[in-house]
């Protein structure tokens, strides 16, 4: 039973680091995007 509760408490951290990434990563890559104008002329 022991087993049971160590997978729980790993698919619950792996699915709270999973989910802190998927929020960091658009956000560096709406930073970068953010940074170009209308005009820059990468559209």
């Amino acid at each position: 039973m022991e087993w049971v509760q160590s997978l729980l408490v790993f698919l619950a951290a792996l699915t709270a680091v999973a989910y802190l990434f998927s929020k960091w990563k658009p956000k560096s890559k709406n930073k970068k995007g953010d940074s170009c104008g209308p005009d820059c002329g990468c559209h």
